[in-house]
């Protein structure tokens, strides 16, 4: 059904390229295919001048205006340039827009500013952005989405490894739910992938709180995909070295894109 990659124990090893091992960097490297270490160096919010993957599908015909993203951090309007990919990007706390908006997803926007602010203001509670991203797929149907949840990272970062333990379970049924709407939708049953990574590693032992340069292992990351189009390789225990590039180019390779 699908292929995991990134099992060091089993010599199979995927890490990033880029040489910062945080956020923004990483997720350019995830929507690029590649490290821009010398624009890329900070998770300020400044608009990214690379072209991600989102933005070129979202360039071709059978793709313009299908392309959705959802996300709990706020900078993701950055990362994917909303304003020049025209890419809709409800993340942070923004609310669902429109004049068709469903009963969940008006509830959704009274309750969201109402949620325990956990995080400073800079990331919402994953299961709004996994509420608005479910309902946008029913209602729209769009054919490419991204979704990133963020609970995991900032419960690491606090060492609170019991609601981090919760998150990533919580994360797992959510994926579920994702899965199982698709299966039973016309629309997506059978011609669908789901390609599932994270932006950075973690430290080891009493580091497991941190990430970055300083913090040895945390560029070490993995790869789930599955779905139609993807090779059924289970978990790889083939000495491999991937990167996170591997993304773009599976990509490119289930929507047949051929670079210009």
């Amino acid at each position: 059904m699908g292929s995991i990659y990134g099992n060091r124990y089993l010599g199979n090893k995927v890490n990033l390229s880029n040489s910062m091992w945080f956020s923004y960097p990483g997720y350019n490297e995830i929507f690029t295919g590649k490290a821009d270490d010398k624009n890329i160096n900070s998770n300020d919010k400044n608009y990214n001048q690379n072209k991600t993957i989102l933005e070129k599908i979202n360039e071709l015909p059978d793709y313009k205006g299908h392309v959705a993203a959802f996300g709990s951090w706020e900078l993701f309007p950055f990362i994917i340039n909303d304003k020049r990919s025209g890419i809709p990007v409800n993340a942070g706390y923004r609310t669902a827009i429109g004049n068709d908006l469903t009963d969940i997803e008006k509830y959704l926007n009274r309750m969201q500013p109402m949620s325990h602010n956990l995080f400073h203001n800079s990331a919402r509670l994953d299961i709004f952005t996994h509420g608005y991203a479910m309902e946008y797929i029913k209602k729209k149907h769009p054919k490419v989405v991204y979704i990133s949840y963020a609970q995991t990272d900032n419960f690491s970062h606090s060492g609170a490894y019991s609601s981090y333990l919760h998150s990533a379970h919580s994360i797992d049924n959510m994926l579920k739910e994702l899965w199982e709407y698709v299966q039973n939708d016309s629309f997506y049953k059978d011609k669908t992938a789901f390609i599932i990574t994270t932006d950075h590693g973690r430290g080891l032992g009493d580091k497991w709180t941190s990430h970055g340069r300083e913090t040895p292992k945390s560029n070490e990351v993995w790869v789930i995909m599955y779905g139609a189009g993807i090779k059924a390789r289970g978990e790889v225990n083939k000495s491999e070295q991937h990167y996170t590039s591997m993304v773009v180019e599976e990509i490119k390779q289930l929507l047949n894109i051929k670079d210009k």
